[in-house]
Parts: C-alpha cells; structure tokens; sequence
C-alpha cells in the first residue's frame, strides 16, 4: 500500500503509519471489505507480503486460539499441500472487541500493534 509505514518500535510493538498518500487508498479497501479489519489488513500489507516483509495471518483458522483479532507475523510461509508456517514474531491489535484498527489509523493516521510473541514456530495442517 502506497502511503503506509511499517516500523518496530524499541519496544518490539509494530507501529503502522498512514501519510496523506494512503487515505483514500485505506478508504476504498474499507469500502469494499467483507471483514473490516482482516480484509483491510490483508489489502494493505499485500505488497510487504509479496516482498517477503509482513503478513497478515488469519487468527480464528491459524493457531492463535480464542480470538479474531488482526495478526501480522513477519516470518511466514504456504506449502503446497496448504499446510501453513508460522516462524516469526506476531503483533495483533488487542482492542480488536472494541475498536476498529483501520477506522483508527484512518481518524489519527497511526495505529500500533502491540508484540504478542516473539519467534515462535507453529505449523498448523
């Protein structure tokens, strides 16, 4: 996504970026999103995901249990038999209940996503 900044923080928190370039852009993937936050996630983060940076991991299917919070790892791979890895840190926007990570960063033009767990390895089939 053109106008979006991706930084860790000294903290190991995640902290999303939004400049004047990515508000209509942010706009339309809400727009046209299913589910608020995991389409919208997915949208922007295409781009670092196919450069092999940040990705969007689905909680509710993956492995992070009892939460449908929005999850971005930075260490993630597919086989072809579907069976997904999970090798890198996780962040995820723990006020998922309450409030909407991209309305958020649309309104202050940043949201951050706290560090979950570091580096951990989970393969789910």
């Amino acid at each position: 996504m053109e106008g979006l900044t991706i930084s860790r923080l000294p903290c190991g928190d995640l902290r999303l970026h939004l400049n004047s370039d990515g508000v209509e852009e942010l706009k339309e993937f809400m727009a046209k999103a299913m589910h608020l936050d995991h389409d919208v996630l997915a949208d922007m983060l295409e781009r670092h995901a196919a450069n092999g940076l940040y990705y969007p991991i689905n909680s509710e299917f993956t492995f992070v249990g009892l939460t449908s919070a929005p999850v971005i790892t930075d260490d993630y791979y597919q086989d072809d038999d579907g069976t997904e890895h999970v090798l890198g840190n996780l962040w995820w926007f723990e006020r998922y209940q309450i409030e909407s990570f991209a309305q958020t960063l649309l309104t202050t033009g940043e949201v951050v996503f706290p560090l979950g767990a570091p580096a951990p390895t989970v393969t789910v089939q």
